[in-house]
C-alpha cells in the first residue's frame, strides 16, 4: 500500500463523519478499528508537527509497527490540531492519540477530555523516577498520570560569534546579566548612514514566543502559587513583576527607539527560512530551544554561533536559568482502543526510541538514563548546556493551570504594548491581571460546582 492510501485511511479512521458517529457511540459506544490485510488493531495518532519534526515520530511509529504484529499505528498530522481534537471529543470520535503542547495537560485534564494513563506507571513501570526532576510536572495532573513525553527543549541565549568580534566583544564570553545584555546589545547594534538599523543586538520579543519568562530571568513570576499544581492566581501586576519589565524596556528599547526597532522587526522572515533574524545575521542575539541547531543546520549551516544560559538580573554561576517545554502524548477521552493506544505510548517512553526522536530533534531526552552514544552521536553542539539548565534549580515553565491559554493571550498583548512604546508596564499589566482574575474566579466557581455534585473539586 502507498504512503498516500496509507494517509487517505487514516483520514477516513481518524475523521469519519462525525453524525454517524455520534448516533452509533450512543447506542453500541467506540469500538476498536481493525486493518482489514491482518486483523491488526488500528491506533489513530494525530499530532501537530509538520516537516522534519513529523518525519521523526513517523519513524518511531514505523519502528512501533515493526516490533509487533497486534496493533499498527497511522500517523496523520492534524493543522489546527487543538481546536480539532477537542471538537472530535465532544463529537465522541476523537483519534486514540494525541500530540498536544504543555499547556494542554491542565485544559484536557480538568475538562476529563483525555485517560488517566497510570498503566504507564502498574504495567510499564515508568514512574516518575524515570523522567528528569523538571520534567515529573508535564506529566501528572493533581495526583494521577495524565500524559508522557514526546519531546523536550529548554531556553538558551543564541549569539552570532562572528558579529561579537566585529563589535570588539569575546566570542566566548557571552553576558551574563541584565546589564551586560545591554552593553553587549548596544556594541552590536549597526546602524545605515540614514539612521534606520541594520543590525540589532537584542529584542525581548524576537521571537515573540516566551514574553512570559523574562519575569523569571528577572527573578520574579507571572503566577502566583507553585507552577506545577493547578492552583495559583495571575501576578503580572504585581510591582516587582513590573519592575522586570520597566527594566527591560529601559536597557534594550529605550536606547535604540521603540519605532525604530518595530520597523526594524517587520524585515525578519520566518522562523524556518534563510529570512529568520538570527540566521541572516540581522539579530545578534536570541532566546531560543534546542530545536534552533535544526533550522540552522538546514538554512544557515556555515553560521558561526554560540550558546549559554540567559543572562538573568542576579547573575549566579551554578543556577542558570532556563524556561523548559515539552511536547506531550495523551489518550482522549472515549477513544476507541485505549489498551492499544496505551502501549504505543509506553513503547515512546523506552530509551531507544526516545533517544532517536530526540537526535533527530536536535534536543535532550528527558530521561534520567541516557546511553553514551546518545551523547556521543548528538549533532546539536550545545545540547549539554541545554539539558543543564532543565537538569538544575534554575528550570522553570509555564503554570500548569487551565487558564493558562487564555492568560497567555493577555500576558502577550500586554508585553507586546509595552515593548512597542505604546503604553507602561504598569497600565498595560493591569489591565491583564483585571481580565485573568475574572476567568480564575470563573474556573474556580466551575469547581465548586462539580465537587458539590461529587465530582473533583
Amino acid at each position: 500500500m502507498s504512503e498516500s492510501d496509507e494517509m487517505s485511511l487514516t483520514r477516513r479512521a481518524a475523521l469519519g463523519t462525525v453524525a454517524a458517529a455520534a448516533a452509533g457511540f450512543a447506542l453500541f459506544g467506540p469500538r476498536p478499528l481493525r486493518d482489514p490485510r491482518d486483523g491488526r488493531t488500528l491506533v489513530t495518532y494525530w499530532e501537530k508537527w509538520t516537516g522534519y519534526e513529523a518525519d521523526a515520530m513517523r519513524a518511531t511509529v514505523r519502528a512501533f509497527n515493526e516490533s509487533q504484529d497486534r496493533i499498527r499505528v497511522r500517523f496523520l498530522t492534524v493543522d489546527r490540531l487543538d481546536q480539532k481534537a477537542k471538537i472530535a471529543i465532544a463529537a465522541h470520535d476523537p483519534p486514540d492519540v494525541l500530540g498536544v503542547w504543555t499547556h494542554n495537560l491542565a485544559e484536557y485534564s480538568e475538562s476529563g477530555s483525555a485517560e488517566p494513563l497510570d498503566d504507564l506507571i502498574d504495567t510499564y513501570g515508568l514512574g516518575d523516577s524515570a523522567y528528569l526532576p523538571a520534567f515529573r510536572d508535564f506529566v501528572n495532573y493533581r495526583g494521577r498520570r495524565m500524559a508522557a513525553l514526546a519531546s523536550v527543549s529548554s531556553c538558551l541565549l543564541y549569539y552570532n560569534r562572528q558579529a561579537f568580534a566585529e563589535a570588539g566583544l569575546d566570542p566566548d564570553r557571552p553576558p551574563r546579566t541584565f546589564d551586560e545584555l545591554a552593553e553587549f546589545a548596544r556594541k552590536l547594534t549597526v546602524e545605515s548612514p540614514d539612521g534606520e538599523l541594520e543590525r540589532i543586538g537584542m529584542h525581548p520579543l524576537e521571537p515573540p514566543w516566551w514574553p512570559w519568562s523574562w519575569a523569571h530571568y528577572g527573578g520574579e513570576s507571572v503566577w502566583s502559587g507553585p507552577a506545577d499544581r493547578s492552583g495559583g492566581r495571575p501576578r503580572i501586576a504585581d510591582d516587582a513583576v513590573v519592575g522586570v519589565y520597566d527594566r527591560l524596556y529601559r536597557l534594550l528599547i529605550e536606547p535604540h527607539g521603540a519605532d525604530r526597532l518595530n520597523r526594524f522587526l517587520q524585515g525578519n522572515g520566518p522562523y524556518n527560512s534563510t529570512d529568520n533574524g538570527f540566521l541572516s545575521g540581522r539579530v545578534a542575539m536570541v532566546m531560543q530551544g534546542a530545536f534552533l541547531a535544526n533550522v540552522i543546520d538546514r538554512h544557515a549551516p556555515n553560521l558561526d554561533y554560540g550558546a549559554a544560559a540567559m543572562p538573568v538580573d542576579e547573575y549566579t554561576p551554578d543556577r542558570p536559568r532556563g524556561a523548559i517545554e515539552a511536547d506531550l502524548l495523551m489518550i482522549p477521552k472515549g477513544c476507541r482502543s485505549p489498551e492499544a493506544a496505551m502501549e504505543f505510548v509506553a513503547f515512546t517512553q523506552r530509551r531507544g526510541p526516545m533517544e532517536s526522536l530526540a537526535l533527530a530533534h536536535r534536543k535532550f531526552s528527558p530521561l534520567t538514563e541516557v546511553s553514551t552514544a546518545f551523547a556521543e552521536e548528538h549533532p546539536n553542539p550545545f545540547i549539554d548546556d541545554h539539558r543543564a539548565v532543565a537538569s538544575g534549580p534554575g528550570a522553570f515553565h509555564i503554570p500548569l493551570s487551565p487558564i493558562w491559554t487564555e492568560y497567555r493571550a493577555e500576558l502577550n498583548v500586554a508585553v507586546n504594548r509595552v515593548m512597542s512604546g505604546r503604553s507602561t508596564a504598569r497600565d498595560a499589566f493591569a489591565l491583564a491581571q483585571s481580565r485573568t482574575e475574572l476567568r480564575v474566579e470563573h474556573l474556580e466557581r466551575k469547581r465548586r460546582v462539580r465537587a458539590s455534585r461529587g465530582g473533583i473539586g
